[in-house]
């Protein structure tokens, strides 16, 4: 390579490494000042098989670098076409010692063809996205213990109303039958002119039922969604087509419904109505994408926009996101929410189809 070209590649703001296309070493060629800076070498690495600078760290029993690394590459030696990998775990030493740090990359490899189409060499690129990553994991770790918390919350809360509904049986309708009970008794005793106690414990009884059926409404709702879900949500996706102008893209694989806990439907479609909303009212997109199915007696929602975003650290705890995530956790299900700007917003929920 000319002076000319070596200042060039020394240039590029991205991080290369050259490497010759000769499995299994694939020794490097030539390396730019980005690369050697973010992975902590320099030049002396030229003219080295690429895993023996870069092995994978042996004190993560789990590390799959070199086997991921050589496959791609394996891939472009075959295919004389280029190679995205997805993003890789692949620690990387600290120099002059056996400590290795944790790093995440997201690799690209690129065939270099002479005229003759013939494969000279591969251009092996890296973005170094750990911090990223790192981020994106201790916000998950965070939301699940926020999501263990809440749903211990709500364990209590649910624990509270039952004790309710228990003092409401034992004070309100117990007291009320009792009372029914002994005016119905005296009215036995009475024999002759027994009319008004009879009519006095009928009374009460009539007021025990009426209490117990209100119990049982508020405990029992059978809503529209919960009778047909699917139906439902047909309902709600194309009433937002027709107003709001959003491409709803949909993939609804559901069941027999009878299957699914009316509920847990109902807590779903919950859900998806107050994402839909927050979708048209905040997200300024263009399509909108739902699937659901239900696999291994669970369902599973995920909402997806390619509107603007927004930052998670500010936003995540909305009012909207907090009810979402109170109506799975009823259900002991579980919501994930990622975004950022300029990249959309995804909910994510798995919701058990049955309690029970």
């Amino acid at each position: 390579m000319s002076n000319e070209l070596l200042n060039i590649f020394d240039s590029l703001p991205g991080c290369y490494l050259v490497l010759a296309p000769e499995a299994p070493a694939f020794t490097i060629l030539g390396v730019n000042k980005a690369y050697a800076a973010v992975t902590r070498t320099g030049e002396e690495i030229i003219g080295r098989p690429l895993f023996d600078v870069f092995p994978d760290n042996p004190g993560n029993p789990v590390a799959d670098g070199v086997k991921n690394l050589t496959a791609s590459l394996m891939t472009v030696l075959q295919t004389g076409r280029k190679h995205v990998m997805p993003i890789q775990r692949y620690d990387t030493r600290q120099p002059g010692s056996d400590v290795y740090d944790i790093r995440y990359w997201k690799p690209v490899n690129i065939p270099v063809l002479r005229a003759d189409g013939t494969l000279q060499c591969i251009i092996h690129s890296v973005e170094d996205v750990t911090e990223a990553v790192l981020l994106r994991r201790d916000l998950y770790e965070k939301e699940c213990i926020s999501q263990q918390q809440l749903t211990d919350a709500v364990r209590t809360t649910q624990e509270l109303e039952r004790m309710e509904i228990s003092q409401e049986l034992h004070d309100n309708v117990n007291q009320l039958l009792n009372m029914a009970r002994l005016y119905l008794e005296l009215g036995l005793r009475t024999g002759t002119g027994a009319e008004p106690h009879i009519q006095e414990g009928h009374a009460l009884v009539q007021k025990a039922i009426e209490e117990v059926r209100k119990i049982s409404e508020a405990l029992v709702h059978s809503s529209e969604e919960e009778q047909n879900l699917e139906a439902a949500l047909e309902v709600l996706l194309d009433q937002v087509m027709e107003v709001k102008k959003i491409n709803v893209v949909k993939q609804i694989e559901l069941p027999d419904e009878a299957l699914i806990e009316s509920k847990v439907k109902t807590a779903l479609f919950r859900i998806v109505q107050e994402q839909v909303a927050n979708v048209v009212k905040h997200s300024e997109a263009k399509n909108l994408f739902i699937e659901l199915s239900f696999r291994e007696r669970e369902l599973e929602l995920t909402i997806r926009d390619d509107g603007r975003g927004f930052d998670m650290g500010q936003h995540s705890k909305g009012m909207g996101f907090r009810s979402m995530k109170s109506r799975a956790a009823i259900m002991d299900g579980r919501v994930l929410i990622t975004s950022a700007p300029g990249d959309g917003c995804q909910v994510r929920v798995v919701l058990p189809a049955s309690r029970s």
